[in-house]
């Protein structure tokens, strides 16, 4: 995952995008940005819905901070979802189904991506600019420019 990190970072360094496209959470969740139950919207859309309904319908029957018989959170198996802890609940629902399936793997590949572009270079940007980076469609033109404000920086400087 750390070399697939690097192949993400170069191929946004040199102007050659690979043509694949992350679900959203994925570049949030490269950027430290924390996803939020609409950003699940599209990839996992029942969760989604169930989630949403907890938020308009109320909680119906008994849920606890666990999924798959794992804790969301230390002793999730005995707390009880309840109206006061429900946006808490959803949070952890939304970070499970995001990111800690694949804790490792994002930080390995995180490494990778930050070795060869730091960080820094990234302060500013939008997610759907940070998107842009990493997906042009087939046939489209691929962005030159590396100057200017976060929105027109297309490939970042290694330096």
């Amino acid at each position: 995952y750390r070399t697939f990190g690097r192949v993400l970072a170069l191929s946004i360094l040199h102007g050659v995008p690979l043509h694949v496209r992350f679900p959203l959470y994925f570049y949030m969740v490269l950027m430290d940005i924390r996803p939020a139950l609409i950003d699940i919207r599209h990839t996992h859309s029942e969760l989604h819905h169930e989630l949403n309904s907890l938020i308009t319908n109320g909680i119906q029957g008994d849920r606890y901070f666990t999924v798959n018989n794992l804790n969301l959170i230390p002793n999730g198996h005995q707390i009880r979802v309840t109206p006061d802890n429900r946006d808490y609940y959803i949070e952890c629902m939304v970070l499970y189904v995001c990111y800690s399936q694949v804790v490792k793997e994002m930080v390995a590949l995180k490494e990778g991506f930050f070795e060869i572009i730091p960080r820094r270079h990234f302060n500013g940007f939008k997610i759907s600019e940070v998107r842009r980076l990493f997906y042009q469609p087939f046939g489209a033109a691929t962005p030159t420019s590396t100057q200017g404000s976060p929105s027109s920086v297309h490939h970042p400087s290694p330096t």
